[in-house]
């Protein structure tokens, strides 16, 4: 199962302040709120940190469906 999340504003603020455990920790209570206790713990997590890339500062770029592969092309 894949699960993806984008949060943004102050939580997002306060969360690079929080370490990846703390993270998933916090993400697991929401989910288990919602569904109940029986969603179990992820195997495997990937917190990209965007809001403090230098790169990126929070910001993320999408395609619409009808792009074509050389519009990702720079």
């Amino acid at each position: 199962m894949y699960f993806g999340a984008i949060v943004s504003g102050k939580q997002a603020e306060q969360m690079v302040q929080e370490s990846n455990v703390e993270i998933v920790h916090d993400l697991m209570r929401h989910l288990r709120t919602i569904y109940g206790k029986k969603v179990p713990q992820p195997g495997y997590y990937k917190i990209t940190h965007w809001y403090s890339d230098p790169f990126s500062y929070g910001s993320y770029s999408l395609l619409k469906w009808t792009a074509m592969v050389a519009h990702t092309m720079i």
